[in-house]
């Protein structure tokens, strides 16, 4: 009796070596895909992370003026405070605070009392 593998017709290796070589190039695109994406996500993270930083000054800041005392910020912080013309409620003023650090740049508006240092009315 005769088996079945008698009857089989013989594959060519170089069919199976594309196969191979295809396999490659599509893992090698995915690994190069996949190592853009990580550090896209990578600059991002510290593009947020620097945004916040900015941002949690600008609050301290303006934290500070509305209790009555100077903004005490680091010194690689570069600090704007504006008296705004706009009414405010007696005895308070508008004023716009600018904070700058490591190339990130958050701004707040607040209303703080007339007697506070550093954001006085002009």
């Amino acid at each position: 009796m005769r088996t079945a593998h008698y009857f089989r017709v013989g594959r060519s290796r170089g069919f199976l070596l594309a196969d191979a070589l295809t396999g490659l190039i599509i893992l090698s695109t995915l690994g190069v895909v996949l190592f853009t994406a990580v550090g896209r996500q990578r600059h991002a993270s510290q593009s947020l992370a620097g945004s916040r930083a900015a941002l949690r000054l600008a609050e301290s800041a303006v934290t500070s003026l509305q209790l009555g005392h100077s903004p005490q910020l680091p010194a690689e912080a570069r600090v704007k405070i504006v008296a705004l013309p706009t009414a405010a409620i007696a005895g308070h003023h508008w004023v716009s605070v600018a904070v700058t650090q490591d190339r990130h740049t958050a701004a707040l508006t607040a209303l703080v009392p007339d007697s506070s240092q550093g954001g006085g009315r002009p």
